[in-house]
């Protein structure tokens, strides 16, 4: 298994619906309270929290190559690459008071859809090795609009039978519905606001479970899936390619040709680069 080279926080948690028409095409709004908004993000959920009173938040579930599937074998398992940050807390008393993004990486969000349970987070953390984190991540020096970090954007491939195609669209990180400042503001409010009800957990709770780390992973959300993409899930020896890329420098033609020949290693000299093998 590659290293990582940074620190993972104990701490992760995942935007839901900061892609407008992503929660339509999973299904996923049905379990949220009430009306879902297309234009703005709709709620957090823990995949790892250790120190949780919920066991299963407890499991650390990052690995940077292998996506092991639930043993459920009617299970409708999906990838959702995203971009992640690392994000410094600041507290004031048991309130967040700010978040500092200082770096930004890939990770893979899979969600298992037809899992019956009470809470979001449930179809998210089954166990050991159950997410996808890259080895390597982005500095952020400043996480503004003023910053020129519209350049990186994501996209991911499903590897099947030695065919890849396109799972989710190619979009920047400017593209989400809230980023930046826009969405640095909503998850402050949304960490202090959100209540222990229906399908959501309070995160204020989760951080004093947490002893209120000092840093959070943030997933930000996956992009609308391909055609391909949302008919199709996961499997057994399924491969999944995420880069994250400044396309400055090389565009998703290249990128896409890369990973049909298999060329990975050199992608991920110059980009950040998420590769798992499903089990």
């Amino acid at each position: 298994m590659s290293q990582p080279m940074f620190e993972i926080p104990i701490f992760g948690i995942g935007i839901a619906g900061n892609f407008a028409g992503h929660l339509q095409q999973t299904g996923e709004e049905k379990g949220l309270q009430g009306s879902v908004d297309t234009q703005s993000p709709q709620a957090l959920f823990p995949f790892y929290v250790a120190g949780a009173s919920d066991a299963y938040l407890n499991v650390n579930p990052y690995s940077f190559d292998v996506l092991m599937l639930p043993s459920d074998p009617s299970a409708k398992v999906q990838m959702e690459p995203e971009i992640a940050l690392i994000a410094k807390v600041q507290y004031l008393g048991t309130s967040v008071l700010g978040f500092e993004a200082e770096g930004m990486t890939l990770f893979n969000d899979a969600t298992h859809r037809n899992a019956v349970v009470d809470k979001l987070a449930q179809k998210k953390n089954w166990g050991a090795a159950s997410k996808g984190i890259a080895s390597k991540v982005i500095p952020l020096a400043d996480f503004s609009k003023n910053a020129d970090l519209d350049k990186y954007r994501f996209c991911s491939f499903l590897g099947r039978n030695e065919q890849w195609n396109l799972c989710c669209n190619d979009v920047s990180l400017g593209d989400y519905s809230y980023s930046y400042e826009q969405l640095i503001a909503w998850l402050v409010s949304q960490s202090n606001a959100q209540k222990n009800e229906g399908a959501l957990h309070s995160i204020q709770e989760l951080l004093d479970q947490a002893g209120y780390p000092e840093r959070i992973l943030v997933s930000l959300g996956s992009s609308r899936y391909t055609p391909f993409g949302e008919s199709h899930q996961l499997g057994a020896k399924d491969k999944v390619c995420a880069v994250l890329y400044d396309s400055t420098r090389i565009d998703l033609e290249e990128i896409q040709s890369f990973v049909e020949r298999g060329e990975v290693l050199q992608l991920k000299r110059n980009h950040v680069v998420l590769w798992q093998e499903c089990q």
